[in-house]
């Protein structure tokens, strides 16, 4: 159907349409039924008449024929008596020569008989009638008066009518009959002429078993209009909703084609955009395929067949500036996927009208835009399934046409984004080969590729037109018999190629000559290979010109080796004399070593009873002078004087100063011979680190300096006191070697290592790079150039080191520069091991 038919069918109303044509169909049926019914009651009716009019015939013929023989004459019977209406017809009786009597009976008398006859063997009534009788039986009825008048009056020809007679219904029929020469005989003194209206005879036929019959038609009648009512309503309505379906088509149909339209154009726009990121390009189809099926969300994401696994790549507009949970390029295994996912395990279409009601659907996460219904198809590439792109919470469901859209143009964005790929790849290979090429003709040899049937040159290298002297052109010209002479007389391209075939490279030595006739040596590296089923050979020539000038020498060199390795040879031989003399004093040595390191031990063993002995004998005065000179300074046995109070601060401070020193030789002996306890606790660092600050803080302060600290409160498990000797050592140092500025303290915790780092910053002197490795050996006290010498022992830094790394299980690091500080950091973990 056209275009027109189909708008002229949209704007006819079909309901009012099925409406009339069901009320002409009834007319129709109904009309039809009753003229039907009418020419059956007729037909019925015109065979009443028609039984009775061929009773009239059959009973006017008896007449008639016996009005031609003027009556006939019967035996005298009790039946049939001498008829005394005819006393005046002469010779009414008469006798036979045998004797039998006879009687005279006239047409009128043998009609009533024949019908008296017929009546007692059938319901059907007959009689002659006249307007005259002379019979008395044969009076008119009111009925029959009248029809013989019509006769006589109007010149009808015959009447019939319906009337009920004892209690059935009968047709009556009355035809008249007229005076014949054969009836004057009886009927002339009546004043009767010829061809006047003698009577008539009148018939009644029942109709009951015509009625029955009319009935019979009458149901089949009815069956067949109502079956035909029936099949021409189911028709009319069966063709009204086929027709309104198929303007429901049309209209379908119609905005299919406007939709096929729109995709259309939406294609040719895909198709045409300008040069665009494959992001650019898929949120463009995206944004269509939402549109063009009535969505409101989208998304395309890519598969991997081999890992299983979802790289979310793209959403809609919509999503991203909603959605909370859109995350680009995040790796989401398929097993872990909900429902959005069943078109990549089914490899089918899925469309979810009801989201909702799903059994099998995971619960959205927080942030997630709700779903009221959702569509998704995998993207196929040949038989591999390679992304796959959904679209969600349409109005209306999703259907057929739907699945098509979705699938014809995200399949179609992927093939876009394939054959850019593919003429990426393309012009990289393309790139790559030129590349390649241009290696090739860079290359240090000539290489050839040459055809194994006649030896002639396929192509080669710009090194082979370098060597020989040739172009390219002239080159390809050329076979492998024009440039190699070194090729014995009997060679045969055929064999060789045989003995290729047989190993996978051959490796040779042969001469070339060059265009201008010049030769040279070359070194050939031959095999055979098989391309798209044919063979080539691949030929690589090495000038080795020079090479045999080397290997000349080497070989005059290598003479020369052997002469003096037999010399050196010689030589080693009295070496390993003289080995064995020196293995003899070396072993005299050791023995020497062994005697000395016993000696060591005691010596060692004297120098722990010396610290010892030092420990008590020394401690104990120094404490003494110590602890008189704080009660001297204190003033507890009278008022001193100013130089009294300074004479005794330098004994007190010198006082101090010694045994600092005498424990720290203590402490370094002990870490020395591993005889230094460790005594672990669980403490927080953060008091620690207060009172080591609060312990410098007021030298620090007659200095003029501040100490910052930025540190943690944690648990830590190590020895307190050793942790403690550090800081205050790395302080003292700090507060020692500052005279502007600050001291930083900083604590840092790594949770993955569970070490803490304690740095400490000062603004001081600082020392050259040269000189940290030597700042933590014993003894050692840098002074940086212009500085005046700074009091100390040069155990304090070496001490400190041994703790961090011996007891505390860490290090201790020092970055600084002369001018601007030191910085010195401790790494310790959080539990010891002890």
């Amino acid at each position: 159907m056209s275009h027109n038919s189909d708008g002229l069918l949209k704007k006819i109303p079909v309901r009012r349409g099925g409406v009339l044509l069901f009320t002409l169909w009834t007319i129709t049926i109904g009309a039809s039924f009753a003229w039907n019914f009418w020419q059956e009651n007729k037909a019925v009716l015109n065979q009443a008449r028609s039984e009775a009019k061929g009773l009239f015939h059959k009973d006017e013929t008896y007449r008639r024929w016996a009005a031609l023989h003027g009556g006939v004459y019967v035996p005298v019977t009790d039946y049939t008596r001498p008829s005394p209406f005819l006393a005046h017809v002469s010779e009414r009786d008469i006798t036979t020569p045998s004797g039998r009597n006879l009687t005279l009976i006239n047409p009128a008398y043998m009609t009533r008989q024949v019908l008296d006859m017929t009546h007692e063997h059938s319901k059907v009534y007959g009689r002659i009638t006249s307007l005259q009788p002379i019979h008395a039986g044969n009076t008119p009825d009111a009925w029959e008066k009248k029809a013989l008048q019509s006769f006589e009056n109007n010149g009808d020809d015959e009447v019939s009518i319906i009337e009920v007679i004892e209690g059935e219904r009968y047709m009556r029929f009355i035809r008249p009959f007229y005076v014949e020469d054969g009836c004057l005989r009886c009927h002339e003194q009546q004043g009767y002429k010829l061809d006047d209206v003698r009577g008539g005879i009148s018939t009644a036929v029942p109709l009951d078993h015509y009625y029955a019959l009319r009935q019979k038609h009458f149901i089949s009648l009815s069956i067949w209009h109502l079956s035909l009512y029936l099949f021409g309503v189911a028709v009319i309505v069966g063709s009204t909703r086929l027709l309104g379906t198929r303007i429901r088509e049309n209209e379908t149909i119609s905005k299919e084609l406007n939709l096929d339209r729109e995709r259309f154009r939406s294609l040719l726009a895909l198709a045409d955009l300008p040069a665009t990121t494959e992001e650019e390009l898929i949120h463009f189809a995206l944004d269509e395929t939402i549109r063009l099926t009535e969505s409101d969300v989208g998304y395309f994401h890519l598969y991997d067949e081999e890992t299983e696994t979802i790289r979310l790549f793209a959403w809609c507009q919509k999503v991203m500036a909603q959605c909370h949970m859109a995350e680009q390029n995040y790796l989401y295994p398929l097993a872990k996927a909900g429902v959005w996912a069943d078109c990549v395990r089914t490899g089918r279409p899925a469309i979810h009208n009801d989201y909702a009601a799903l059994p099998n659907k995971k619960e959205l996460p927080e942030g997630h835009l709700p779903i009221k219904r959702h569509m998704s198809t995998a993207i196929m590439d040949g038989k591999r399934i390679v992304a796959l792109s959904g679209v969600g919470n349409k109005e209306k469901p999703y259907n057929k046409g739907d699945e098509q859209q979705l699938a014809l143009y995200m399949t179609r964005a992927w093939e876009i984004i394939r054959d850019k790929q593919s003429k990426d790849t393309i012009k990289e290979q393309e790139a790559g080969l030129r590349l390649f090429r241009n290696l090739i003709d860079q290359s240090y040899d000539a290489i050839f590729i040459i055809s194994p049937r006649e030896g002639r040159f396929l192509d080669v290298n710009g090194r082979a037109c370098e060597m020989l002297g040739y172009s390219r052109e002239e080159l390809l010209q050329l076979g492998v018999l024009d440039i190699d002479v070194g090729l014995p007389k009997d060679f045969s391209m055929e064999a060789y190629v045989k003995e290729l075939r047989q190993t996978a490279n051959h490796l040779m030595e042969s001469v070339h000559k060059r265009k201008d006739g010049t030769t040279f040596p070359v070194e050939l590296n031959i095999r055979l290979i098989v391309h798209e089923n044919t063979e080539y050979i691949i030929a690589a020539a090495r000038d080795i010109k020079e090479r045999q000038v080397i290997q000349k020498k080497l070989q005059q060199h290598q003479r020369n080796l052997e002469k003096l390795v037999e010399e050196r040879t010689a030589t080693l031989a009295q070496q390993t004399v003289d080995l064995e003399k020196s293995q003899t004093a070396l072993q005299h040595l050791v023995e020497d070593l062994n005697e000395a390191n016993e000696k060591l031990k005691e010596l060692d063993q004297l120098k722990s009873m010396f610290i010892a002995s030092m420990s008590h004998e020394l401690r104990t005065p120094l404490n003494s002078v110590i602890g008189f000179s704080s009660i001297l300074l204190n003033q507890w046995q009278g008022p001193l004087n100013e130089e009294q109070e300074k004479n005794l601060a330098i004994i007190q401070r010198a006082g101090k100063h010694l045994l600092a020193l005498i424990n720290d030789v203590i402490d370094i002996s002990k870490i020395e011979a591993g005889a230094l306890p460790t005594e672990c606790e669980t403490f927080d660092l953060q008091p620690l680190i207060e009172e080591a600050v609060d312990t410098v803080r007021a030298e620090a302060e007659g200095k003029g300096l501040v100490i910052f600290q930025e540190t943690l409160s944690m648990e830590i498990h190590t020895d307190r006191r050793r942790l403690l000797q550090c800081l205050l050592n790395l302080l003292s140092n700090g507060v020692k070697f500052t005279d502007d500025g600050s001291i930083t303290v900083k604590v840092v915790f790594d949770d993955s290592s569970q070490f803490v780092t304690i740095i400490i910053t000062d603004t001081g002197i600082g020392i050259s790079r040269e000189d940290v490795p030597k700042l933590f050996q014993p003894f050692a006290r840098i002074a940086p150039p212009g500085s005046s010498i700074y009091p100390g022992t040069g155990l304090g830094l070496y001490l400190t080191k041994k703790l961090a790394m011996d007891i505390l299980q860490g290090d201790i690091l020092l970055e600084s520069s002369p001018g601007k500080g030191s910085i010195f950091t401790i790494r310790i973990p959080t539990r010891i091991n002890t």
